[in-house]
């Protein structure tokens, strides 16, 4: 439901809340793809920007973060 193209190119997608003590995944995109066909539409997403949708079924929003003190 929540995607993030780093600032330095990586990719972050999260889904529901996330917790403190959460642990992330590694999954290759092509396994996502597999699962959400409709996550293509955000190949062209630029690097710093992020894309938030509130169901599985609704629209993508996409905009522009700023970069985090951590994140490099």
């Amino acid at each position: 439901m929540l995607v993030f193209h780093d600032h330095d190119g990586e990719w972050q997608l999260l889904s529901g809340d996330i917790e403190e003590g959460d642990k992330c995944k590694l999954i290759c995109f092509g396994c996502i793809y597999e699962r959400t066909p409709d996550i293509a539409i955000l190949k062209s997403l630029p690097a710093g920007w992020m894309a938030e949708r509130s169901s599985i079924d609704g629209t993508w929003k996409c905009e522009p973060y700023e970069r985090e003190e951590d994140e490099g």
